[in-house]
């Protein structure tokens, strides 16, 4: 009987469809029973370290030579002596991610084999694994989650579009960018929608993750809803930072999966409550038909708006339970049977029956009383992020006209037509307004004042975001903050050892920002004046520094390097090489508020 083929369906491509050919005639006799040492010499690529390892394959950290890019190389543990079905696993998986066209699937960039050996180039990202995050972190915040979760299914969407079922959805395959974007990975135990490999029957997968009908062993089923059940628990997951099934046991895991109603999610939005149960039905046409609508009702809970689920009624789950548990049912129908006669048998067994049902018409009443205050603190949550979202969009789609009429102000300060100057100033949006508007509007109401303090040449001077303060910096290698009303110097930022170029805020006017002739950066705390970190990498002068709009500070210096830190720990998180002058005063990258381009 011949080995079905994984990606027995669909359109192949070529150069994969002719290595798998090539590689199997060559492996057809070989067992492998014996794994070869890692390969670690591909031509063209330049091993900077390992990634990690599974069962089947090593991924290293490479870097293209003829590109000059970092790449993930992914090889087989077992090297030429791999079997035949790992060889058709590990090609067909170059097969089913290239497939794919999505912002949110890891990308391939090559496919080929070197002294026997089948590789495959991917995109590498640097923010390490989901499960990593959560492992580090602890439970995410609902709204992240649900960002997070709908681009993910977005992902897994894409690959269903193409005829792909992934059937191993997990944390440790979902890849993380450098800003937190997830990209899904791992097509290895992917098939096509058509394929016959099902008809093994062999249970495929990880278990904390399988659908019941993978857990049943009933892989001929195994279609589209058995990755948005994966997808449920990955929420799930996210949302308390454990797994709704466990077990000591894989055994007791699948029969867990199986049987078990999902757990209560404590403290959870109502909203993502009923998407992961949806997820989570046992019944596969009880789940979500496609990932685009999952992905659709996470968006929806995301806007504040209506999502597509209702809570079942009690009928609806009594009617799940007994035909997921059949044996407890009649039982307890049973029960009930022998309960009714019996209250028949005399007065007392009826004044207990009465005593009973007023405790449950109790606590009927104060689990409606705790579900009405849970909606009420759900829809505030709700109505605030629905307001910051607002807030948001009203401050970029008015940020254009703002910076016309700032300028426009400026114009008529300069012709004389103050009325008209402090008439469009006033109708700037006040979460708007930043150094430039309080300047124009000092100018047209004569405050200006000098600030003296500085002994020498005076850099550069920002207004605090809420217009309170003014920083300046000099040749006297110091930074100063003065308050804007009175003119008062209020502290001074010391700790450089030659002149201060960049002295900013950040976005939100916490933090202080400044940098110059030495290869250090300094962060400061804006209110006290206290300092919080200093950023050290760069072997030159720092030519610039400025806040992201996420909080980051992106610094470029002399050394041709740009950089990327956390300003409250010092860390660096990313440098990148730049071919932009090293002249102050050119033309020096601009980055994204972001950090994304």
């Amino acid at each position: 009987m011949q080995n079905p083929d994984p990606l027995a369906t669909g359109p192949h491509l070529p150069e994969v469809s002719n290595t798998l050919d090539q590689t199997a005639e060559r492996t057809n006799t070989v067992d492998g029973t014996e794994a070869d040492p890692p390969q670690q010499d591909v031509p063209g690529y330049v091993i900077l370290g390992e990634l990690g390892r599974g069962g089947m394959g090593v991924v290293y950290h490479a870097r293209q030579a003829k590109l000059n890019r970092e790449v993930a190389l992914k090889m087989i543990l077992g090297g030429a002596k791999a079997n035949h079905r790992e060889l058709i696993r590990f090609l067909a998986e170059a097969e089913a991610v290239a497939a794919i066209k999505h912002e949110n699937v890891v990308q391939v960039y090559e496919y080929g084999e070197s002294a026997g050996r089948p590789y495959m180039a991917l995109e590498y990202l640097s923010g390490g694994t989901l499960a990593a995050h959560l492992k580090e972190n602890g439970p995410l915040d609902p709204q992240v989650v649900a960002e997070l979760l709908a681009s993910t299914a977005r992902g897994v969407a894409a690959a269903h579009a193409t005829g792909i079922v992934h059937r191993d959805l997990k944390p440790g395959n979902v890849l993380l960018t450098e800003v937190g974007d997830p990209k899904v990975s791992d097509f290895g135990l992917a098939k096509r929608a058509a394929s016959d490999l099902t008809q093994t029957q062999a249970i495929m997968g990880t278990p904390s993750y399988m659908s019941p009908e993978q857990a049943g062993g009933k892989t001929k089923f195994v279609g589209p809803q058995a990755d948005v059940w994966a997808l449920g628990i990955m929420l799930y997951e996210c949302l308390t930072g454990v797994r709704p099934f466990r077990a000591d046991t894989t055994e007791e895991l699948l029969a867990r999966i199986l049987t078990d109603d999902t757990p209560v999610l404590g403290g959870v939005p109502r909203d993502l409550t009923l998407i992961c149960r949806k997820c989570l039905e046992k019944n596969p046409t009880d789940r979500y038909p496609t990932a685009s609508e999952l992905a659709e009702d996470l968006d929806r809970y995301s806007q504040g708006k209506p999502i597509s689920v209702r809570p079942g009624g009690l009928f609806e789950r009594v009617y799940k339970w007994a035909k997921r548990k059949p044996t407890e049912a009649a039982v307890a129908a049973l029960a009930v049977v022998l309960t009714v006669v019996a209250s028949f048998a005399g007065f007392a067994v009826f004044e207990r029956s009465v005593a009973q049902g007023e405790r449950t018409r109790a606590d009927e009443e104060r689990q409606k009383a705790e579900a009405a205050r849970a909606n009420e603190e759900d829809e505030r949550r709700k109505a605030q992020a629905g307001e910051k979202r607002e807030m948001l969009l009203r401050a970029e789609v008015s940020r254009s006209e703002y910076s016309r009429a700032v300028d426009l102000a400026h114009r008529n300060y300069l012709a004389n037509n103050w009325p008209r100057a402090v008439e469009l100033l006033e109708g700037c949006p006040p979460e708007l307004r930043r150094w430039e508007w309080h300047y124009v509007y000092r100018l047209c109401h004569g405050e200006l004042r000098q600030l003296d303090g500085h002994k020498g040449e005076v850099t550069t001077a920002r207004y605090r975001p809420n217009g309170k303060h003014i920083l300046t910096a000099g040749t006297d290698r110091v930074a100063r903050v003065w308050d804007a009303e009175s003119g008062k110097e209020l502290f001074v930022l010391e700790g450089h050892t030659a002149t201060v170029y960049s002295a900013v805020y950040s976005w939100d006017g916490s933090l202080i920002v400044t940098a110059g002739c030495d290869p250090i950066v300094r962060v400061w705390d804006a209110e006290t004046g206290r300092p919080v970190s200093e950023l050290k990498g760069h072997t030159g002068e720092v030519i610039a520094a400025e806040f992201a709009l996420l909080g980051a500070v992106v610094t470029y210096g002399s050394d041709r390097t740009m950089r990327v830190w956390q300003p409250k720990t010092g860390e660096q998180i990313s440098s990148k090489a730049s071919e932009a002058t090293t002249s102050r005063g050119g033309d020096w990258p601009v980055v994204s508020p972001d950090w994304k381009q």
